[in-house]
């Protein structure tokens, strides 16, 4: 486990559309990071954001490597935030997930300016399926990796068959209503696939588009390696219990996949970051040698 927190750079930029992120940047005085990548971007999940402690030692451990590290915010950061800042909110509750490859090219192309090449992309939880989204719907020469963290399963068949479709037959009817009333941005409260509140179109974007956001569907039409980790704790839930046979099957047609379980790690691996940790350093590593 790395020892040393590294200092950062508070750093803001602008989206095509005008959205502001902040992330934290920490350039490490060693540049020029491993052979395979010399910065990595990483991004959150739902509702939380650059600050959060998941990433701290992924990120000392990289930057001790040598690798820059941004930990970047996206319009899904928080439940509800003020987005453009003149009237139109974003936040996970509102946000819709095409939209994420906006965040996800302007935080690359930030870091592009800065001069780093060699970019790995790592994504926790809904970061991880908009990043499996972004790169498998965008040639983007720029990602040389990716990094896929307990990405919940976004298949709205697959849910629907879970031992609560109903339950989420019900989120999506009422969902589907309130669109219909004309009222897409309305808050709805939520018991599947989380206890949240969300928007109605919001909601109908992440679960009820079928397999879009199906980062098992997604998966084997990534460009570039693929480290995917899911918590053992996990793997008894609907949105992550197909991770090991997905993950397998992925791998038939695309041979850089990579997959590890996690052992008595929940969402965060609270108790296991150093196991998982070690496995993504060995990974790097052993594509440093490909």
């Amino acid at each position: 486990m790395a020892s040393a927190t590294p200092l950062v750079e508070l750093v803001e930029i602008r989206t095509s559309d005008d959205v502001p992120h902040a992330g934290a940047l920490a350039v490490p005085k060693r540049k020029g990071g491993t052979p395979r990548f010399d910065a990595v971007l990483m991004m959150h999940g739902a509702a939380a954001s650059f600050a959060e402690s998941f990433y701290r030692n992924f990120s000392a451990a990289l930057f001790e490597r040598g690798v820059a590290t941004l930990r970047a915010n996206n319009r899904g950061h928080d439940v509800i935030n003020r987005g453009n800042g003149r009237g139109t909110m974003l936040g996970v509750a509102l946000e819709i997930i095409e939209d994420c490859a906006i965040d996800w090219d302007a935080w690359l192309t930030f870091l592009e300016k800065r001069g780093y090449k060699r970019i790995l992309v790592f994504g926790h939880s809904l970061g991880a399926v908009k990043t499996a989204y972004y790169l498998a719907t965008r040639n983007d020469a720029r990602v040389q990796g990716c990094v896929l963290a307990s990405p919940p399963r976004f298949n709205t068949d697959v849910l629907l068959a879970s031992d609560r479709g109903a339950e989420f037959a019900s989120m999506l009817a009422a969902a589907k209503a309130l669109v219909a009333a004309g009222k897409p941005a309305e808050l709805m409260p939520t018991t599947f696939p989380l206890k949240a509140f969300s928007g109605a179109q919001a909601y109908l974007s992440k679960y009820g588009s079928g397999a879009k956001f199906d980062v098992l569907e997604l998966v084997a039409k990534i460009p570039c390696p693929v480290f995917a980790l899911t918590g053992e704790n996990e793997l008894t839930d609907a949105v992550f219990g197909d991770h090991p046979a997905g993950y397998a099957a992925a791998r038939k047609t695309k041979r850089d996949v990579d997959f590890v379980v996690v052992p008595n790690g929940d969402h965060h691996y609270t108790l296991a970051q150093p196991f998982a940790v070690e496995h993504l350093l060995a990974w790097i590593d052993r594509e440093s040698l490909d």
